[in-house]
């Protein structure tokens, strides 16, 4: 996905305008900090943010591996 996304040619020129898009968004965030940790978004979210807040089965990044798909 985020190889097609990279692929897509922007909706301005370069430093006009900033924008996410609330479906894509999540695909370049996970993959800029898979890359910088060399660990999984989920990983990385769980571990770092929702364990040290004592809610690690209310955070998730995606579609949790217990509930139907």
């Amino acid at each position: 996905m985020c190889a097609r996304i990279a692929d897509l040619r922007p909706l301005w020129r370069p430093g006009a305008a900033t924008g996410f898009h609330v479906l894509t968004f999540g695909f370049v965030l996970g993959e800029v900090v898979g890359r910088v940790t060399g660990r999984p978004a989920s990983a990385v979210l769980r571990d770092e943010l929702a364990v040290p807040l004592g809610v690690p089965g209310d955070l998730c990044f995606g579609v949790p591996t217990a509930k139907p798909r």
